[in-house]
């Protein structure tokens, strides 16, 4: 994926459905390494939280996450965030 400014990125970002959904079991190294896969080929990925019982839960995953798999957090909206690498 060509580079995008932040404008861009968070447009690109808005235009996606969830291509994931994080359950109950929470982030597992088998999601992780889903993701992460996902990520060297697209360069952007975003997922939905159905686990969590409020938005800081989903600001603590998401931010969790990003840190395991040196992306960036592109945007977050409810219960949906967005990394790019």
């Amino acid at each position: 994926m060509e580079q995008f400014d932040e404008k861009n990125l968070k447009k690109v970002a808005n235009d996606l459905k969830p291509q994931f959904n994080l359950g109950k079991n929470g982030l597992t190294d088998t999601f992780i390494e889903t993701i992460d896969k996902f990520l060297e080929a697209h360069g952007i990925v975003k997922i939905k939280v159905l686990g969590a019982e409020d938005r800081e839960g989903v600001k603590v995953i998401a931010e969790e996450l990003a840190e395991a798999l040196t992306a960036d957090i592109i945007d977050k909206k409810g219960f949906t965030f967005v990394l790019y690498r």
